[in-house]
């Protein structure tokens, strides 16, 4: 929506009002002096035509000004938003390396305490006494109701 916007608005700063009201004054300074022949002298016909042919090309070089002016704010605007967007996606990638690291770095970790588990099952295992009483059953009797 805002990039719709954004052309919108650089649309508008290429339209210009001076430009095109200087080429309606043109085009009428040109009529007038085409279909004016009956009412103007001669020596005023040639001033007019060179006047209102100056007034389109003067509003056409000025229309295109705005224009080629907007086209750059347009681009400039495009490439700011091209820059953050790329950006942001470093940053996403790299924080997703920092994220695949520390969960690699936690998976290894796991892997070293269930090696250090398994070996004390092993060693547990193998103890043949480790089911024996450590007291007899009236003292284990009464740490069981405390």
């Amino acid at each position: 929506m805002s990039s719709l916007l954004l052309t919108l608005a650089n649309g508008w700063t290429a339209f210009s009002i001076l430009a095109t009201l200087s080429g309606i004054a043109g085009i009428a300074l040109i009529a007038l002096a085409v279909f004016g022949t009956t009412f103007l002298p001669s020596f005023i016909k040639q001033p007019l035509i060179i006047a209102g042919i100056c007034l389109i090309v003067g509003g056409a070089l000025y229309q295109a000004g705005q224009a080629k002016g907007a086209h750059l704010a347009f681009e400039q605007e495009a490439s700011r938003a091209l820059d953050a967007e790329t950006k942001r996606a470093d940053l996403a990638e790299a924080q997703n390396k920092q994220e695949a690291a520390q969960a690699a770095k936690d998976l290894a970790a796991e892997k070293a305490d269930n090696a250090k588990l398994k070996e004390l099952n092993d060693v547990l295992a193998k103890d043949k006494d480790r089911d024996r009483e450590c007291v007899d059953g009236d003292v284990a009797r009464r740490l069981r109701n405390l």
